[in-house]
């Protein structure tokens, strides 16, 4: 027995969305990396007491 015509064309728009998310995911992905991550070191009492302007940004 072989898969009907319209079983065919769910996989392919199953495969086509998953590719089309792959593809959006490294494009996402590598330009995350152009920027360099701040890093705050929250163990001194001095930034508790005075924090960086923008910390709060996550």
């Amino acid at each position: 027995m072989h898969p009907s015509p319209r079983w065919k064309s769910i996989a392919f728009a199953t495969v086509a969305a998953t590719a089309a998310f792959t593809v959006a995911g490294f494009l996402f992905t590598s330009g995350a990396h152009s920027e360099e991550l701040k890093h705050y070191d929250s163990s001194k009492k001095s930034f508790w007491t005075h924090p960086p302007d923008d910390w709060f940004h996550g």
